[in-house]
């Protein structure tokens, strides 16, 4: 993924684009709570390159600002969402981003006092207040990442349940169809003759339902070994 060479400050004025979080693929979510983690890390990175530049590191600069871009960049996913990486859709997330005291104006002013302390010729005070906002925002950015890990947990087991469910129904319509198989082979038995093309087609009904259970099954292992 490339990332903006120069600081973006979240849009304002996008709406979050939702997903059902139940439908998010496993490696999505995955995505989502390694994106969140590393906000913590590039959160205390941009103060640290910040003061390291303002003591005359000469790269220290540039490395600030490009991971401010990706600071601001993860937030904007995080909390609103783009068409590849939906925001999941769950009042929990939203509350904890846009609700009352969320964590979205925080990142904002965060960002914000960023951008003017990496300004050529910013006062110190801009520098002061950048390094006094260190350990606040790694909290808020803590209380994101683990309500991430714990909506991707819920997902997980809410997929586990489906797949279970889904099994049983396959394993169910195999055993219905196994007795409807042996109706059939009934059935042809007692018209004789005039009975063995609809046995044979019950021959073939019998071994798709065993193949059906046998499939079944291996999905059931392996979602259980997962």
């Amino acid at each position: 993924m490339t990332y903006a060479a120069t600081p973006t400050r979240p849009a304002a004025a996008s709406a979050p684009k939702l997903h059902q979080s139940a439908h998010i693929a496993a490696e999505a979510w995955t995505q989502l709570v390694n994106q969140a983690g590393r906000q913590r890390m590039l959160s205390q990175r941009i103060v640290l390159h910040a003061l390291l530049a303002r003591r005359g590191d000469a790269s220290a600069a540039g490395l600030a600002r490009d991971s401010l871009a990706m600071f601001a960049f993860s937030h904007q996913t995080l909390s609103r969402g783009h068409p590849d990486m939906p925001m999941p859709a769950d009042p929990r997330l939203t509350g904890a981003f846009h609700g009352t005291g969320g964590a979205d104006p925080a990142v904002r002013d965060f960002v914000a006092l960023a951008e003017r302390a990496l300004q050529p010729g910013a006062p110190e005070a801009a520098m002061d207040q950048l390094a006094g906002q260190a350990t606040p925002i790694l909290g808020v950015l803590q209380r994101v990442a683990q309500l991430y890990e714990t909506l991707a947990q819920e997902a997980a087991r809410t997929q586990r349940r489906q797949t279970t469910e889904l099994i049983e129904r396959i394993h169910r319509v195999a055993r219905e169809a196994r007795i409807v198989t042996f109706n059939a082979r009934v059935g042809a038995a007692r018209a004789g003759h005039a009975g063995r093309e609809f046995a044979a087609l019950a021959d073939i009904l019998a071994l798709i339902s065993e193949e059906v259970e046998q499939l079944a099954t291996q999905a059931g292992q392996i979602s259980k070994a997962a």
